[in-house]
């Protein structure tokens, strides 16, 4: 019975033995192993050895030319490279808005590789048209023939400068517009039509330079170009400019020319300090620029018109004060004094027929006084300032609205042609009055107000209406007074010969002293 138990244990122990007894798994490891890759040296020149300022950069290179050949390699030691895939990333070419440093060079995305079988090749690397280099990185890995790629890809970071951008010329920049001129006879004008060569550019050092060349208001403004090549190969090939538009207008290579003002859909440009930018670019975004400033719209002249002096008879004077001549007047209704601005002359005469003298009214009480520059005027009098002044260019709008009751009023026998709008005749459209008074109480203390609203502006719907020809002032201070009076024409330019009275004062007080 022993025996017996004994065998059916060894069976069983015999049995598991071989139950247990299965082959070992092979192991799942990838023997293929990785190819390597690297940037070989590349062909140097003068520009990539030096940088920006001058300075060589020996070792490594720092900056190179926007258009530079590349060199690689790889290797692989159980197979064969069958390929590469490369990529370039560079810097944003401005900063940021609301920003000033530009954000760092940024790593390249899956998308941003391209295979190639080749070693080498030109890259034409971008610039901005806002600075001549940009940092770029050259990323470069292996792939070999099992597919494996190159963990580890080399790199390249650099800064490409485009030192050779294309020069833009301007083979014509010119204005060509109607001058205003009025005759001696009266109503009568003559126009002219004159072209202006614009030479000026603009000067960075003086910004605030006002332009050497000015033309006339509504002038057709004509800008032709081409651009040098500075290096082999390195044309432009495309345009950017830009005078009152709010961006740049981009052109190809074969536009060579714009005009304003000369049609329908050409552009216009409006009145004012101009400048014109032209630039040519290059196939890596490099660019020159240059420039044209100049005034579109003459500024008008101003002068004092006042009464001839023999209206008022020299007997007529105030005794011991240096012939201030007077008239009595018993009726300032029907006041009419011929030939002067308190007649209807002030209606019929355009400002530019208005003669030159430095004479003014003065009215006090029942009289009316004639006055040359220096004299002494009574205190609480009305003083009467008469204006002329020239226009080359602007449109006569003179500011009578049709809403006003002079519009369609027949007065001075139906003419009223000063406060008739029209073209350019040669004349502003109106004037505005500014004083300064250094008073007797101390002389150092000067009264300056504000100057006056323009003249003459009939608009009764206006808070601004101003319905006289002449300026008008009260003085209740004694002092000496500085009269300035600047004309404005149809295109709201002022005669800013003066920046204001105070500047005025200065200047007389300088020439009285010698």
């Amino acid at each position: 019975m022993r025996f017996h138990v004994g065998f059916v244990a060894v069976l069983c122990i015999t049995l598991g033995l071989s139950l247990g007894c299965r082959s070992a798994l092979a192991p799942s490891v990838n023997r293929n192993r990785a190819p390597e890759t690297w940037i070989t040296a590349a062909p140097q020149d003068t520009i990539s050895t030096r940088e920006r300022d001058g300075r060589t950069t020996p070792g490594e290179i720092k900056t190179i030319p926007v258009r530079f050949h590349m060199y690689w390699a790889g290797s692989d030691i159980d197979g064969a490279v069958t390929g590469f895939y490369w990529a370039v990333v560079e810097t944003l070419p401005l900063p940021p808005e609301g920003t000033s440093v530009i954000a760092p060079l940024p790593g390249p995305k899956p998308q941003d590789y391209h295979f190639t079988t080749r070693t080498d090749t030109t890259f034409n690397f971008n610039v901005s048209e806002f600075r001549p280099d940009r940092q770029h990185a050259f990323y470069i890995y292996a792939v070999d023939d099992k597919g494996k790629v190159d963990a580890t890809p080399a790199r390249f970071v650099f800064n490409a400068l485009d030192r050779f951008p294309p020069l833009p010329i301007l083979n014509v920049s010119q204005a060509t517009g109607q001058i205003a001129r009025v005759l001696n006879v009266p109503g009568t004008v003559t126009y002219k039509d004159t072209t202006i060569f614009l030479r000026d550019t603009l000067d960075l050092r003086h910004p605030g330079a006002p332009p050497k060349d000015t033309c006339a208001s509504g002038s057709r403004l004509d800008f032709q170009w081409n651009a040098l090549p500075t290096i082999a190969g390195g044309v432009a090939t495309r345009y950017k400019y830009k005078l009152d538009e709010p961006f740049f207008t981009e052109v190809d290579s074969s536009v060579h020319s714009v005009s304003y003002n000369a049609g329908l859909g050409t552009g216009t440009a409006r009145p004012g300090t101009k400048l014109f930018i032209l630039r040519a670019l290059d196939a890596a975004g490099g660019a020159r620029e240059i420039t044209r400033t100049f005034q579109v719209n003459w500024r008008p002249d101003t002068w004092f018109a006042g009464p001839d002096p023999s209206i008022v008879p020299v007997q007529q004077s105030v005794p011991g004060s240096a012939n201030q001549r007077y008239l009595n007047v018993t009726n300032w209704r029907a006041l009419d004094l011929p030939n002067t601005l308190l007649s209807c002359d002030s209606l019929n005469l355009w400002p530019s027929e208005r003669v030159q003298r430095k004479t003014f009214w003065e009215i006090y009480r029942d009289r009316i006084y004639l006055h040359t520059e220096g004299d002494t005027v009574n205190m609480n009098s009305i003083v009467v300032i008469s204006a002329g002044g020239s226009d080359l260019d602007s449109p006569y709008n003179v500011q009578v609205s049709s809403n006003d009751p002079v519009a369609d009023t027949v007065v001075c026998g139906g003419g009223a042609r000063a406060l008739r709008p029209g073209p350019a005749n040669g004349s502003p459209v109106g004037f505005r009055l500014q004083f300064a008074e250094a008073l007797d109480l101390d002389y150092t203390t000067v009264s300056f107000p504000s100057q006056s609203n323009l003249y003459p502006l009939f608009d009764v719907a206006s808070s601004f209406r101003n319905p006289v020809i002449n300026g008008y002032q009260t003085f209740n201070l004694s002092g000496k007074v500085y009269f300035v009076v600047r004309s404005q024409d149809g295109d709201g330019a002022t005669d800013d010969r003066f920046t204001n009275a105070r500047a005025a004062q200065a200047l007389a007080d300088d020439v009285d002293s010698g």
